[in-house]
């Protein structure tokens, strides 16, 4: 069973200049992992340098995926692979020494 993976980007810190406005600083990412009916996430604070303002884009034209490419360079690739693999091995492991569930029953012919 393959893992699936979301990203969600929130809790933005900006700041302001005389160049622009609500220049993001800091984000929350978090990435959530579903596995084997189970659901994990980890999540942690990324601050960014002041940007290119040649390039600059508006806070409200921001787009997730123009965010997530900035988390992904800051942090790099090899460690969100990390952060994934991290992630669907705890599941694993937790399923893996789980105890059998043990319940009282009555015997079938119990109902008659």
């Amino acid at each position: 069973m393959t893992a699936s993976f979301k990203y969600k980007l929130s809790d933005f810190k900006v700041s302001s200049t005389d160049q622009a406005q609500n220049i993001v600083k800091s984000v929350r990412f978090e990435i959530v992992c579903e596995h084997m009916g189970q659901t994990r996430n980890s999540f942690k604070p990324i601050e960014f340098a002041d940007p290119d303002f040649n390039s600059f884009t508006a806070f409200e034209d921001l787009t997730q995926d123009q965010v997530l490419a900035w988390v992904i360079e800051h942090q790099g690739q090899e460690e969100i692979d990390a952060l994934k693999f991290g992630l669907q091995s705890m599941i694993e492991q937790e399923i893996e020494r789980a105890e059998p569930v043990i319940k009282s029953i009555d015997a079938p012919w119990s109902n008659a």
